[in-house]
């Protein structure tokens, strides 16, 4: 017998979490024999980002995927007579067939329609399910025939192996068909503007695998706040920033999210960069609470930080450049506090602090962001705790060494503690890393 191999192209609708049998176009020849199978995906997603943040399948309104070959095929431009009508183009593996059409499959080349548009691929909606955006770009499973050699009709079917890529949101502008993940330099937009940017990966997969399962993983890192109090002070918070980390940069190792160094950013451009994980032109009041309970969430939903991953020297605060000068990590807090039943808020005397008593402290930040975690930095007020902290090494809590409850001033100088403030750091998968900061 020969190998032989037709090629049936197209992609499939994409399945919530199953795929159901009207879901798949299934063709069989007139020897019951496998022809024709589109191709099925299920999205899965591990927790997500924000804004839109993706902490599940439904947050996934629209997806873009690649198909591409895996490796060595053939493929001559030959009609058959025998066999299925839906055979257009034979497919042969190997090198030793003497056609002279033959073109060579190189592994990594979009497969079917899949190499379409601009930026490449087709697009998935959740419209009661997902489906392809347009009903004509649906597509099929590569099959590889085997003819008899007497009558030169099939025998049977093997399908022939795809990689699959896949980016959501859907008009992400970024190649799939490269192995590069962002391409050019990614430059870190407003808060307002954030958005959770997914990677998924399906490698060597045939209809054995379908529905193909595509596990979406975060590309950036997320980062919010969180607070808590003693019981014996009151405390507003009006702003929490962080500033020193950069906002541009490039990666290019799909295989690697987790890494920050496989980012490559820049250095810190613009010391004016700062990012606020927090800010109102009123205030946020620290709310009581039990010891036993988690500080609560100051970053409002849907306004968590997405930043590129990174390793983050902290400012050195030695006197010679301002937090805000130094192009190196801090995170800036503006706040004010008194003691339970004081009439007037202590922080009103300190030098700097405005007419409603709001002053700015800062601390020291040192950190290595990687894809996909959540880090959450909880500011404690008074020897506040909390109960569900669990330390990355990686991710200290901000001032840590420095032994300075009471953080600095722009310049360096030391603040004095008058109500401590201490960081606790967390990773959540999103892994949380929690950081404290007490005052």
């Amino acid at each position: 017998m020969k190998k032989l191999g037709y090629l049936f192209s197209a992609f499939a609708m994409v399945a919530f979490i199953a795929c159901s049998s009207e879901d798949v176009v299934n063709t069989k020849d007139e020897a019951s024999l496998l022809t024709k199978q589109s191709i099925s995906f299920t999205p899965l997603s591990k927790g997500s980002t924000r804004s839109q943040v993706v902490n599940s399948i439904a947050d996934i309104s629209s997806f873009r995927v690649v198909g591409l070959w895996k490796n060595g095929y053939k493929v001559a431009d030959l009609s058959k007579t025998s066999g299925s009508d839906n055979f257009s183009k034979l497919y042969i593996k190997g090198e030793n067939i003497a056609y002279s059409s033959l073109t060579a499959i190189t592994a990594g080349t979009a497969y079917g329609n899949f190499g379409d548009n601009t930026p490449k691929g087709l697009e998935i909606v959740n419209n009661s399910g997902f489906n392809y955006k347009n009903s004509s770009d649906v597509q099929y499973w590569p099959f590889l025939a085997t003819l008899d050699e007497t009558t030169n009709k099939p025998t049977a079917y093997s399908c022939m192996p795809l990689d699959f890529r896949a980016i959501t949101p859907a008009n992400t502008d970024v190649d799939l068909t490269t192995t590069t993940v962002v391409t050019g330099t990614y430059n870190t937009p407003a808060v307002a503007d954030m958005v959770d940017i997914c990677y998924a990966e399906a490698l060597n997969k045939t209809n054995a695998d379908a529905p193909v399962k595509l596990q979406f993983h975060h590309i950036f890192s997320q980062v919010l706040f969180r607070a808590k109090k003693s019981s014996n002070y009151q405390v507003d918070i009006k702003k929490v920033a962080i500033g020193g980390v950069s906002k541009s940069g490039s990666h290019t190792d799909m295989a690697d999210f987790a890494n920050p160094t496989t980012w490559g950013t820049t250095a810190v451009a613009n010391a004016g960069d700062i990012f606020n994980g927090y800010g109102s032109a009123s205030y946020f009041t620290v709310p009581e609470q039990a010891e036993s309970e988690k500080p609560a969430k100051l970053t409002p939903d849907g306004q968590e930080l997405l930043l590129i991953p990174q390793n983050i020297t902290k400012w050195a605060h030695d006197g010679t450049t301002k937090a805000t000068e130094s192009k190196q990590g801090y995170i800036a807090i503006t706040y004010r506090y008194k003691k339970t039943g004081d009439a007037n808020w202590a922080t009103a005397s300190e030098t700097g602090a405005d007419t409603d008593g709001f002053v700015t402290t800062y601390f020291p930040l040192e950190a290595k962001w990687k894809s996909g975690k959540k880090y959450t930095y909880s500011l404690l007020f008074g020897g506040a705790t909390d109960p569900q902290k669990d330390p990355d090494p990686e991710n200290p809590d901000p001032g840590t060494g420095d032994d300075n409850p009471g953080g600095y001033d722009d310049d360096g100088g030391v603040k004095a503690p008058s109500v401590a403030i201490t960081f606790s750091a967390d990773v959540d998968t999103w892994t949380e890393s929690d950081v404290d900061v007490k005052f």
